[in-house]
């Protein structure tokens, strides 16, 4: 999926939480299987544009620190991408790719949770990298950085 395409299927897309009766925005991603996260950072890596559950401030207690980004900010991040296709990254799980993307609702009053709608970002149930390294491409035109990389990627 390219960048362009996740702005398209968004761009009517309203969020909202019937029991506050307020438009949140709120965004998550299915990914690895049954894992559900949140986009916390969206970074270009080597010519692709990343989602990332992982914060950009890796602080050991960024659970507690880190910002949930809506969908409103997910798009303006997007931005003068649009050309570039689209991942999602996981620093524990790695890199896949993005499959669909809808709109749902959820009905948990039963619980007492309230209903709520969510953007959801459904990913393939097996990475296509382990890493962003296995992703990353090397300029073997310019040699000095092609070797110097590899020096401090294997030392």
């Amino acid at each position: 999926m390219k960048v362009r395409d996740f702005l398209d299927i968004t761009k009517d897309m309203s969020i909202k939480d019937y029991d506050i009766d307020e438009e949140t925005g709120y965004v998550e991603v299915q990914y690895s299987g049954n894992y559900v996260g949140s986009i916390h950072f969206i970074f270009e890596n080597n010519g692709a544009l990343f989602f990332s559950t992982t914060p950009k401030d890796e602080n050991p207690k960024w659970y507690e620190t880190a910002h949930f980004m809506d969908l409103s900010e997910i798009r303006e991040e997007c931005k003068g991408y649009e050309e570039l296709p689209l991942y999602f990254y996981s620093k524990s799980q790695g890199v896949f790719s993005i499959e669909s993307i809808s709109k749902v609702g959820y009905d948990y009053s039963a619980d007492g949770d309230g209903t709520y709608e969510a953007c959801k970002i459904k990913c393939s149930d097996e990475p296509v990298a382990e890493s962003l390294d296995r992703i990353q491409k090397i300029n073997t035109e310019d040699y000095e950085d092609f070797f110097e990389n590899l020096m401090e990627k294997y030392n």
